[in-house]
């Protein structure tokens, strides 16, 4: 029997939920994703090309296997201008289909136009159809498996040691889902699995051998969690040596959910996302914990080799001082008093993060930040409301800390502030010139005004890292409010634009996906989102550094032309606004899907005249 009940194991899993709820949600949500909470390798091994590769490319590939290369292309030419036109209106917000760069890849591979053009590839090389298909049928599968051996089936594990942390800790590091990369067993864990998914399945096709070895082995996820040095073999024999006489408790176990299975039917599996799926995971990982403690008991052969017992107990606190050393001789040491600046002084550093100049109490600062990033990262580890990492059997090499990249808690000064502006918006400047020169082969001076400048982008910078200052060590807030901050401001900048050149466009994201009345749309955020966030913790520290490095003398003068010249701009475009051929004369903004749109058009011509 089990140390503990069903019905205990279950409260334990309930508690555990309901202690990391969204984190757990998410998880099931990406292992939803990459196939991790399903049966991928048995798909795979059916060869069930429609669930692999969708309905629409399995019809492609049909057609190239056959050596109909032509049929392959008409087929996906025609499922891509069904996917291009699915554009759907809720309000003000369009999902659109038509344009943007998540819409054409979705597109281009739902639609089968990608394996299509790789196939055309592939047939202008080797001059045979059949051939041709036969080669897109083995790299598409090669591809599949691929992603489900080291991506999928790995994930398994991932989460299954994500799960052992999170019972017994108050808080999850984000180093927990690395975990296989930091200690470099990623490769190593996915061929022992490998060799586990290979026995289920030649075991499957025995009704009561794979029946029995399914529980059998059904330890060997939460085995390589905890030790991933173990092989395939090792992890598969101590399984079936934990599970020998409870298997039959562990189907029971699994029975007593059939309710919540009728549950997640009926709701369309809404209740599976957001509660069966993690409550079953969760409760397994119980069912392993409780096993462990029994084999223990007994002192099982071979159970040593589940050695990281920080898993299931908190650390000693003088071991765990023992491991981070340094981070508690910071903690320990005497905080020398910085002297306080002036009220108002102090009201812009605290609220906006910025002073007049660099002086020795900037400095002072500066350095004391970099000390109370690195207490935070390990504080809660040292309380015990965290993994110590440190002390896992399965060592890695945590890498030097560089602490000049870790000074994103700084104050930023008026001249960095007006040399960091310039560098986004010359640095946004660039990045469309480019696209447009990339998509029309031709340079086209984009933006409003006439300098090389787009103030979008140095606009949205600043405003991030002033109004956003207390967000700072928060990066998941940070990165929401970023998302928010600049969506407003492209939003309200187009509004205005409009506003006051007689409906004059300057960008326009109709048919984007997500789009709210063509101003603004998903991946713009999610861009704006990406870019405030490196911009606060990397880009703009580092820009900093440098300009640091430049003496006052230099850095004055320079910040006044520039200021200059910008606002002689900003007057002359007011009455006379930067537009033309490229600029304003076109119904849907260039982005970065700009980019992706003209591989394809290229791909189309070469078919053509081909």
């Amino acid at each position: 029997m089990l140390v503990n009940s069903r019905k205990e194991i279950r409260k334990r899993a309930r508690a555990v939920l309901k202690k990391h709820y969204f984190m757990m949600v998410l998880i099931m949500l990406v292992g939803g994703i990459l196939g991790a909470t399903s049966s991928a390798f048995n798909n795979i091994m059916s060869f069930d090309f429609s669930y692999v590769i969708g309905d629409s490319s399995a019809a492609v590939l049909g057609k190239m296997v056959n050596g109909d290369i032509d049929g392959a292309q008409e087929i996906a030419d025609t499922n891509l201008s069904e996917s291009a036109n699915k554009d759907v209106s809720v309000g003000h917000v369009q999902a659109g289909r038509s344009n943007g760069i998540f819409a054409q890849v979705v597109n281009h591979v739902t639609s089968g136009s990608f394996l299509a053009s790789i196939g055309r590839v592939i047939y202008n090389i080797v001059d045979n159809p059949s051939v041709a298909g036969i080669i897109c049928m083995i790299l598409a599968l090669g591809l599949v498996a691929l992603e489900t051996v080291f991506v999928a089936e790995v994930f398994r594990i991932v989460i299954a040691r994500v799960l052992l942390e999170a019972r017994n800790y108050k808080h999850l590091n984000f180093s927990s889902f690395l975990f296989l990369i930091r200690t470099k067993k990623w490769f190593k864990v996915s061929w022992s699995y490998l060799r586990y998914n290979v026995f289920m399945f030649l075991w499957s096709f025995t009704i009561v051998g794979g029946f029995i070895k399914y529980y059998g082995y059904a330890m060997v996820r939460y085995i390589l969690a905890e030790n991933p040095n173990l092989s395939g073999k090792q992890a598969i024999e101590l399984s079936q040596r934990m599970m020998k006489g409870h298997k039959w408790e562990l189907f029971v176990f699994d029975l007593s959910f059939i309710g919540w299975e009728f549950l997640y039917l009926l709701t369309g599996t809404l209740a599976g996302v957001f509660f069966v799926t993690p409550y079953k995971q969760i409760a397994r990982m119980e069912f392993y914990v409780d096993l462990r403690a029994r084999a223990k008991e007994a002192k099982l052969p071979g159970i040593g080799v589940l050695r990281d017992e920080y898993l299931y107990e908190h650390a000693p606190r003088n071991r765990v001082e023992e491991a981070y050393k340094e981070v508690v001789e910071i903690m320990n040491s005497p905080k020398v008093e910085i002297q306080q600046p002036s009220k108002v002084r102090q009201f812009f550093q605290n609220v906006f993060g910025v002073v007049l100049f660099y002086d020795k109490h900037e400095l002072e600062y500066r350095k004391r930040a970099s000390e109370d990033i690195r207490v935070d990262a390990f504080d809660e580890i040292v309380l015990g409301e965290a993994y110590p990492v440190r002390l896992c059997p399965t060592k890695a090499s945590e890498g030097r800390l560089h602490l000049e990249h870790a000074y994103y808690l700084r104050h930023y000064s008026l001249m960095s502030l007006v040399l960091i502006f310039f560098s986004f918006c010359f640095v946004g400047w660039i990045w469309e010139v480019a696209i447009h020169i990339l998509n029309d082969g031709r340079f086209v001076n984009r933006g409003v005004m006439h300098g090389p400048w787009l103030p979008i982008y140095g606009t949205g910078a600043i405003m991030i890292l002033l109004l956003l200052n207390k967000l700072r060590r928060k990066p998941v807030l940070e990165f929401l409010a970023a998302i928010a901050l600049c969506g407003g401001v492209e939003y309200f900048g187009s509004w205005a634009l409009e506003k006051l050149h007689d409906g004059q466009k300057w960008w326009d994201y109709t048919g984007y996906f997500l789009n709210v009345n063509g101003r603004i749309c998903a991946e713009g955020l999610l861009v704006f989102g990406l870019a405030g966030v490196a911009a606060v913790y990397v880009i703009a520290p580092l820009l900093d550094n440098s300009f640091i490095k430049i003496s006052e003398k230099k850095l004055l003068p320079t910040c006044l032309v520039l200021v200059i010249l910008f606002v002689i701009d900003l007057i002359y475009s007011s009455f006379v606004p930067n537009t033309g051929e490229g600029i304003t004369d076109y119904d849907t903004a260039s982005s970065i899907g700009a980019v992706y749109e003209t591989v394809c058009d290229a791909d189309v011509d070469a078919d053509a005249d081909a």
